[in-house]
């Protein structure tokens, strides 16, 4: 349900009303952001829905940054003192507003250093801007005076002391640039924490739901994916992931990918069996085979014409064997070649600053990796020696050494008997390829997720984990914030090297 009451004139609110799932009698208690109210006044067009020129939203209020998370704000007031006097007696006053500039320049260079600080994954970086500087009387005197207000935006852990001492400690830093005495003030105005304390009403009132229910509330991310590709999605982990996200994120088009649209229906159709009060109307079945540079080609203009931009690619095509070959090399194609074509393609159309990757590995390649020697094991870590054309070389000398060895740069060492070895291998090579994409890309948010060894077609169905518990794991990263690059299964960071535990058998 839609209102549009009006408080004033010319300054209509747009409220929103989604009814919660608990059925008939049940209660929902909602919380969400605000979206300011601005004022129609002046504004040619439709200022409410908005108007898109040159892929740009233009609308007094078709956009805000403030509906979701924000930071807090620190404002202080900066005054610098001169000494007044007649522009005919210049070597007799101090100019406060040429002082004034010389603190400005150091002020510049302290908001440069506040970007190269730690990002904040929910925030970005912290930030500070001048807003007014008044000063001066007339046109004829020497200012005696000049002030300018600074808005600071602070993070979570950010003081307003640490704020307060960083201003303060650029008074003398300017005063390494002026000759004569330089006198300046800082005062506080106003602040606002990023993070409310316990004690708060507000966050006491968000507590009440798991005290009476027993239960946290439901909560929707600070900003929902509204598209989602899940490649390898008819059948096992990607099946899984499909259906969780269709019914996580019903507002959302989640695109499932198969090799034929019968496949990708049986799979929609198999959804429905299973949860049939679930709605998956939100999934779309596209074609896809990751082995076919047209078949991609055509996948990712599909997105482009139904969403316009892709806000996640969840790639999870992969096999363990090509039935009837013998050797790595079609499982290299697939599982490495395949998802390289598929992650590059994909990302073109990936929403600009909050699109994601998600890449399906596997514990495996971190055994395989562990398996090398020391020194392989070094250059198969280090993301600024594995780029394409180096793993491409590894490929090659992987399918020599399953031969015979002739020829063999590496000295490759199996984590299972030889003949089967070629999935192992081939995620110890998609995460080398990955931790160089991420390096270099300019789509750099990217996720390596690990299901864990869930019982799925893939390995005859002998994983102890369910394979619904796979498909929500590799989801983590749709929902939370993530370290580039970083490898997790069910949300916890795991190395890219560790072991295979003893008594494991592939």
């Amino acid at each position: 349900m839609v209102t549009m009451p009006a408080q004033a004139p010319d300054r209509p609110s747009i409220l929103a009303v989604k009814r919660g799932t608990g059925g008939a009698g049940a209660k929902s208690l909602p919380f969400d952001g605000h979206i300011d109210t601005v004022s129609l006044a002046g504004y040619v067009g439709d200022g409410v829905s908005g108007e898109l020129w040159d892929e740009r939203i233009y609308g007094r209020s078709s956009a805000d940054m403030s509906a979701d998370m924000e930071g807090g704000l620190v404002a202080v007031m900066i005054t610098v003192l001169g000494r007044a006097g007649h522009g005919s007696c210049w070597d007799q006053g101090v100019d406060a507003i040429a002082d004034m500039g010389v603190f400005l320049a150091c002020f510049q260079r302290h908001c440069n250093e506040l970007h190269r600080r730690d990002r904040n994954p929910s925030l970005d970086f912290g930030s500070a801007h001048a807003g007014k500087i008044p000063g001066g009387e007339e046109t004829s005197t020497c200012p005696a005076h000049a002030t300018f207000t600074v808005e600071r935006r602070t993070l979570p852990l950010e003081s307003d002391d640490r704020v307060q001492e960083e201003l303060v400690a650029l008074l003398p830093e300017a005063q390494t640039r002026i000759q004569h005495d330089f006198k300046g003030t800082i005062r506080k105005l106003l602040s606002r924490p990023p993070l409310a304390s316990r004690d708060v009403p507000l966050v006491q009132l968000r507590r009440l739901p798991s005290h009476s229910s027993g239960h946290e509330p439901n909560t929707m991310p600070a900003s929902s994916p509204r598209s989602i590709v899940v490649t390898g999605a008819n059948k096992g982990i990607g099946y899984e992931a499909v259906k969780h996200l269709a019914q996580k994120l019903p507002d959302a088009t989640i695109y499932l990918t198969a090799r034929s649209q019968s496949n990708g229906k049986d799979a929609v159709d198999k959804m429905k069996k299973e949860a049939p009060d679930a709605d998956f109307s939100n999934v779309r079945v596209i074609l896809l085979e990751i082995t076919d540079a047209s078949s991609i080609r055509e996948a990712v203009a599909t997105v482009q014409k139904q969403s316009r931009t892709l806000d996640v690619l969840l790639h999870n095509s992969g096999i363990l064997q090509v039935p009837g070959q013998k050797g790595s090399k079609g499982v290299f194609d697939v599982n490495v070649r395949g998802a390289k074509a598929c992650i590059e393609a994909f990302a073109q159309i990936l929403t600009k600053d909050t699109g994601k990757i998600i890449v399906v590995s596997s514990e495996v390649g971190s055994w395989s990796t562990a398996a090398q020697v020391k020194s392989l094991q070094d250059k198969l870590l280090d993301g600024s020696k594995t780029d394409w054309k180096q793993v491409e070389a590894w490929m090659d000398d992987w399918l020599l050494h399953e031969q015979g060895g002739q020829g063999v740069q590496e000295p490759w060492k199996p984590i299972d008997p030889l003949e089967n070895s070629g999935y192992a291998v081939s995620k110890l090579f998609l995460n080398a390829y990955l931790r160089n994409y991420v390096l270099h890309s300019q789509h750099p948010r990217l996720a390596v997720v690990c299901p864990g060894y869930c019982a799925t077609e893939l390995n005859g169905f002998s994983g102890h984990r369910p394979a619904s518990l796979g498909g929500e794991s590799v989801c983590w990263p749709v929902f939370n914030d993530f370290e580039d690059g970083h490898f997790y299964q069910d949300g916890k960071d795991l190395p890219f090297l560790y072991p295979m535990p003893e008594g494991f058998n592939l």
